[in-house]
């Protein structure tokens, strides 16, 4: 199970690095996407007791992008703060308009990374120490592929940390 993922994840990959990833674009209200994606989140946060919050802000203006791609780099996003938060840890998920673009943030307050670990975050194969350490399953490929879906899209995908024990903040910039 895990070789198929693996093998999937750098189809993925290279798909989205060659630009042959297949995209269907459309207008979207970013409300769906958020709705879609807490949807399908909502049931694991509650198994594991950690709160997710959702913050979109009013009035937001349609985004011309695949849906489903983009649902997929925050289901990313919320696996990977699930993963590093303990019990009684919270999400947040906010959504806001910033000049020409849409905002997606997905912030915890679970295990947060060092310094030298943020340049790398989003190279191929790369996991924090503390993913090496904790049975974690995942195959380094997701923040790549997340990356490159929003790259795809003309948005960016940043992350940020105050330090171990202090949360990260990963960002979804995509133009209005």
């Amino acid at each position: 199970e895990q070789l198929n993922r693996l093998s999937h994840d750098v189809r993925e990959v290279s798909q989205n690095l060659d630009q042959s990833l297949s995209k269907v674009v459309h207008p979207v209200d970013p409300n769906s996407i958020v709705a879609s994606t807490f949807a399908a989140w909502r049931p694991r946060y509650e198994n594991k007791e950690v709160r997710l919050k959702i913050q979109v802000a009013d009035h937001l203006p349609m985004l011309n992008v695949d849906a489903q791609r983009i649902g997929q780099v925050l289901s990313n996003l919320l696996e990977n703060a699930l993963r590093h938060t303990s019990g009684g840890d919270e999400v947040t998920l906010e959504v806001k308009a910033e000049k020409n673009w849409i905002q997606f943030v997905v912030r915890d307050n679970g295990e947060g990374m060092e310094a030298h670990q943020l340049p790398h975050i989003f190279d191929r194969l790369y996991r924090g120490d503390s993913a090496r350490t904790s049975g974690d399953s995942g195959s380094g490929l997701g923040l790549t592929i997340a990356r490159s879906i929003a790259q795809g899209h003309g948005g960016t995908l940043t992350a940020s940390s105050e330090g171990r024990q202090l949360g990260s903040t990963f960002t979804l910039s995509l133009p209005v």
